[in-house]
This record gives C-alpha cells, structure tokens and sequence, in this order.
C-alpha cells in the first residue's frame, strides 16, 4: 500500500522548527555512462550510471546503488492526492525544519531538500497530474561529485 504524502509530513514536523526557502532555474548536461531504467507504473524513465545496480523495485519504491563508491538512491512513491508541488514545498519549509530549495532542473519542478545534521539529501517531484509525489534521497551528503551525479540523474527524468 503506498504511503501518503499526510502521513510523511506528519513525520517532518517532528523535524527541526525552522526552515529556508530559495528559487532558481538551471539547465543540467548528463555527463556520465548509462542506460535509462522505465517505471512504467509511474510513467517516467531515469537515466541511471552503467555501474549502478537496481535492487529492489515495487509499488512502494525504487532503490539503486553503487556498492564501490558507497552511493545509493530510493525514490519513494507517495500519494499526492493532487496536492500541487509548491504547497508541499510551503508545508514542508513550514513545519520541518528542513532546508528546502524549488528549483526547475531541465523544465521539471522539484524541491531539493537537506537535512540539517544528516548525512542524505533529496528532492521531491510531482507526477504532471500530481496525483503522486516522488520522494529521492541520496546519500551520502558532503560529496561533490555524488550531489552532481544526483542533480544529473533527477534531470535525466523522462515522461513515458
């Protein structure tokens, strides 16, 4: 069954009280090696690295990494109920405590989010009838290269 986007920022207020809010947009080049891996279910595609593997996929997630390099992304399915990307973003800046950025990647709104103290950061994405809210987190924090490696893959999203 797949979560809700209530019961998730439910669990973000329980987060740090305080939270900031910037805008931009940017374009993204891939510059890595790879082959696009379909979500049919959720009517997009992501372009993933050549070495990543794909561990586990089902209604509720997606989850791929990188063992050597210690890497690894998930990608929660969430049930927006048709909640725009922005009023999410205003609750979560709200109640959570997180430090939340809106930003168009390649023409697709997301709301890249860190968590102050942890070692992972994401965004979210809306699907385009915001019936369902996708939920990526990287870890680890703190490598340039990996948070490039992640901008890139999260502008590689393709509508199916």
């Amino acid at each position: 069954m797949r979560k809700t986007l209530a019961l998730l920022l439910t669990m973000l207020m329980l987060c740090a009280p305080a939270a900031i809010i910037a805008e931009y947009e940017t374009t993204v080049d891939i510059t890595f090696d790879g082959e696009y891996y379909e979500l049919e279910e959720y009517g997009f595609q992501i372009y993933l690295p050549s070495e990543w593997v794909v561990e586990d996929v089902n209604e509720e997630s997606f989850f791929a990494y990188n063992g050597e390099m210690g890497h690894y992304m998930e990608i929660l399915f969430l049930d927006a109920d048709g909640t725009p990307l922005r009023d999410i973003a205003a609750e979560i800046a709200q109640e959570a405590g997180y430090l939340i950025t809106e930003v168009t990647v390649n023409g697709l709104d997301f709301v890249f989010f860190e968590v102050p103290g942890e070692e992972a950061f994401g965004a979210f994405a809306n699907s385009p009838d915001d019936s369902v809210c996708y939920w990526f987190m990287f870890c680890p924090l703190g490598d340039a290269e990996f948070e490039a490696l992640a901008l890139q893959i999260m502008a590689s999203i393709q509508n199916t």
